[in-house]
């Protein structure tokens, strides 16, 4: 598995609100699109989608999905490991 850094691009960020917004996240997942998936699809949305909404992290136009390392554990999870998230 590999792990990679999703941010918003400068097309994401002119439909983004300026507060209570995610900017950007860390996951670890199989490739790119479980990577999109495991954010938009995400049990509890509270914690990775605010009130950006899903297309920012569905759509590559809106955000940059950037592979930044590999897993070395075997039994690793797939899963959000970190977010950046700006409250209002």
């Amino acid at each position: 598995m590999k792990i990679y850094l999703l941010k918003q691009t400068e097309d994401g960020l002119k439909i983004t609100p300026r507060y209570d917004v995610y900017y950007g996240h860390i996951v670890i997942a199989e490739n790119e699109q479980e990577a999109r998936n495991l954010i938009c699809n995400n049990p509890e949305p509270y914690l990775t989608v605010g009130d950006e909404g899903n297309r920012v992290w569905k759509y590559k136009k809106y955000s940059k999905c950037t592979e930044i390392g590999e897993v070395t554990y075997q039994n690793m999870e797939k899963r959000v490991v970190l977010s950046s998230f700006r409250a209002g």
